[in-house]
This record gives C-alpha cells, structure tokens and sequence, in this order.
C-alpha cells in the first residue's frame, strides 16, 4: 500500500462513484441509456480542467471544440422541443422521444 501514489486512490473513489450513480438513477427511474450519456459528458467536463491544473497538459483548440460540442449535445438532450405536428411529439417531449416517435412511423409502413 506504500508504494501506491495518490491517483491510484483517486481512481478507485472516481469509479466506485460513477458506478453508485448509475445505482442511484436506476433506483430513481432514469433512462439508463441517458444517465450515461449525461455520465461521460460531465466525466470529460470534469476531466479537462484537472488535466490542465494537475497534469499541466494544453488546451487546444481541437478540446475545446470537442468539449463545446459534448456539451451541446447534454443541453440538447434535456431541452424541451414545442411542436404539435407531424410526427414530432406532441406532449413536447424531449429530443429522445421524437427519435423514438418518428421510429415507429418509419417502421410502420
């Protein structure tokens, strides 16, 4: 145990957390297959600042691309969509469930 350094320990707690999460948002209703895309996109929120502060690595641009799109998605993920005709749901539901309802008018032809 001596010869272990401190991140061995950080990455222990880092996934006994992720995994208690998932429990926890199982327990609470969630889509599963939502919770962890909402896991992964803060994990790499997270992950770039303590990769600058810690680990002195640079932001390039290229990052900060790929942390605004990963963000973009999240909000996109949660936003509320407003419309009542077509195909799209009309309980203005989430982007998921219009992927979802314009499924089962594509395979019900």
């Amino acid at each position: 145990m001596k010869e272990l350094n401190w991140a061995t320990f950080a990455l222990g707690f880092g996934i006994v957390g992720l995994e208690l999460g998932f429990l926890l948002a199982y327990r609470a209703g969630w889509n599963l297959s939502l919770g962890a895309l909402y896991s992964n996109v803060m994990v790499t929120a997270l992950l770039l600042p303590i990769g600058v502060l810690v680990f002195k690595e640079t932001l390039t641009g290229r990052r900060w691309v790929g942390l605004g799109l990963a963000l973009s998605g999240l909000i996109l993920l949660g936003k509320k969509i407003e419309r009542s005709t077509g195909f799209w749901d009309t309980s203005g539901g989430s982007v998921f469930s219009i992927a979802q309802s314009s499924k089962s008018v594509f395979t019900s032809f």
